[in-house]
């Protein structure tokens, strides 16, 4: 995960616009929200009120969820894909040619999960056609799915879904005036810097995991799953290209060190030049897994020649 600077992209005009679908959306799940809440008050007092009779076993009921459309309009994702270079917001690999992945509610829209099984209802409504909530994310980061954690070595359900939780304490916001004071544990990286968050590491002989830095990073790395095998693969792949690169410059400057002539220097300082080149090439927000590049030529540079 690398910061990404929203105010690179302007926001769709669907999202804006007076004419647009985004604001007409949004007044109509107002009213929508509005009428359901009442209707679930009235029902949750009837409930209370009626102690001494047994219920009939109807099942559970679910209140209803407002069905927007507009974020998943092509423009909004044409300007997420843009913004994010064609990668997921949460895990930086990168999509196919063509695919744009899902569009992800960083506070989510519907209901909100917690761990201990229950939930909030309704979620965070108002911002369901909001420009700065909207992410792009894979399938296997945004959607509940059983996949193997090389941390643990043992299968789990990973995918942020409908989990957003908060810092012991924070009050949950109501409306964007609360937004501010609210302190969520899931990183977004257009508010936060990952750097500040995460860390890569290696551990039983695995590389290129990742942990958090602090608790917010912790549970972003394991909701989203981040240390998911098929993923970690993915990331191994690319420290192959970044440590062969590495000990290429390696090398060159060992030769360097011990040419005879300046024709033999030039080569080599050349060689030198261009394979730096690149290496940071790899650092590039465009790049599969450019946090990982620049975590490890960071950690590179501080030992090798200057």
């Amino acid at each position: 995960m690398i910061f990404v600077d929203r105010s690179a992209i302007p926001a769709p005009e669907i999202l804006l616009s007076a004419e647009g679908k985004g604001l007409a959306e949004a007044k109509e799940a107002e009213l929508f929200y509005k009428m359901a809440i009442a209707r679930h008050k009235k029902a949750s007092t009837a409930k209370s009120s009626q102690k001494t009779r047994k219920p009939k076993k109807t099942g559970k009921s679910k209140p209803a969820n407002f069905e927007f459309e507009v974020y998943r309009d092509k423009e909004v994702k044409q300007r997420l894909s843009q913004l994010f270079h064609n990668k997921c917001a949460y895990c930086e690999f990168r999509y196919a040619a063509g695919i744009t992945g899902d569009v992800e509610h960083y506070r989510p829209k519907g209901r909100i999960d917690g761990e201990d099984g229950k939930s909030v209802w309704p979620g965070y409504y108002w911002l369901a056609t909001d420009w700065d909530n909207l992410l792009p994310s894979c399938r296997l980061c945004n959607s509940p799915t059983k996949l193997t954690d090389l941390i643990g070595g043992q299968e789990r359900t990973m995918g942020k879904a409908n989990f957003f939780p908060l810092e012991p304490g924070s009050r949950r916001a109501k409306k964007k005036r609360d937004l501010e004071a609210e302190r969520p544990l899931i990183l977004n990286p257009c508010k936060h810097d990952p750097s500040e968050h995460l860390e890569f590491f290696e551990k039983n002989g695995h590389k290129a995991l990742i942990r958090g830095k602090t608790e917010a990073g912790r549970r972003t790395v394991e909701i989203c799953g981040l240390n998911r095998a098929e993923l970690v693969r993915e990331r191994l792949e690319i420290l192959s290209q970044l440590e062969t690169l590495m000990f290429d410059i390696q090398r060159a400057y060992r030769r360097l060190k011990n040419a005879s002539d300046q024709m033999q220097k030039d080569d080599f300082q050349s060689e030198i030049g261009e394979k730096r080149k690149q290496l940071h090439e790899f650092e590039e927000p465009d790049r599969n897994f450019s946090a990982l590049a620049r975590s490890e030529i960071k950690r590179f540079l501080r030992t090798a020649p200057k």
